[in-house]
């Protein structure tokens, strides 16, 4: 008999999303806060993605430094004892 009634929603508070009430069950409040910490989350991702593959560079750049480096000592070692 309350299930269409004005007297239910004034008992149980406002159901309108724009109320602040609720949407598919959810307060309308923790919705906005899921969506922003779901886009704050995939910018923190990107970020840190683009950090492993600035590392991996940074690796890579200083393994062929020390190879050069290497190579250069060994190349002055030989010339010495030749």
């Amino acid at each position: 008999m309350l299930g269409r009634s004005p007297i239910r929603s004034k008992l149980l508070g406002s159901n309108n999303a724009e109320d602040g009430g609720t949407l598919g069950g959810f307060p309308v409040q923790l919705l906005k806060r899921v969506a922003r910490l779901s886009c704050v989350l995939a910018a923190k991702k990107e970020k840190i993605q683009r950090l492993g593959e600035m590392n991996s560079l940074a690796e890579k750049a200083v393994r062929w430094l020390i190879v050069a480096v290497i190579n250069k000592a060994n190349l002055l070692i030989y010339r010495f004892s030749v």
